[in-house]
C-alpha cells in the first residue's frame, strides 16, 4: 500500500510542478496558485512519508510516480503548446530547444531522487 501511495504522490507532485511551469508561462495566476498550494501540502506529505522508507522498492515507486506525473501533465496540457507558439516568451526558443533554466528542474529532481537512494540504503 506504501508503494501505490509513493507512486499516486509522486505523480501528482511532478502533474502538478509540470502544469504550474505552463501555467506560469501563459500567466495563468489562479492555475498558479493552486498548483503552488498543492505542490507545498504535497511536497510536506511526501517528505514525512519518505522519511520512514523502508526498502529500495519505496524509492522505484517513488521514481516511477514522478516519471509518470511529468508525462501525464504535458499530455493534458499539450494544447497549450499551439497557443504558446504565436506567444512572446514561449518556453521553447525558435528553433524547439528548451531554455537552459528548464534544466534546473531535472537537476532538482537527480537530487531529490540520489538523497531517498541514500535514505533507503
Amino acid at each position: 500500500m506504501r508503494h501505490l501511495f509513493l507512486f499516486i504522490a509522486q505523480l501528482l507532485n511532478f502533474l502538478f510542478t509540470v502544469v504550474n511551469i505552463r501555467a506560469l508561462n501563459r500567466s495563468k495566476v489562479l492555475l498558479t496558485m493552486v498548483t503552488d498550494f498543492a505542490i507545498c501540502v504535497g511536497g510536506f506529505l511526501i517528505v514525512k512519508v519518505i522519511a520512514e522508507a523502508k526498502d529500495w522498492t519505496e524509492a522505484i515507486s517513488y521514481a516511477a510516480g514522478g516519471a509518470c506525473g511529468s508525462a501525464l501533465a504535458i499530455y493534458l496540457t499539450k494544447h497549450w503548446d499551439h497557443e504558446q507558439a504565436r506567444t512572446p516568451g514561449s518556453l521553447h526558443r525558435a528553433d524547439g530547444a528548451a531554455p537552459a533554466h528548464l534544466g534546473v528542474l531535472t537537476q532538482a529532481k537527480d537530487a531529490l531522487v540520489s538523497r531517498v537512494v541514500k535514505l533507503v540504503r
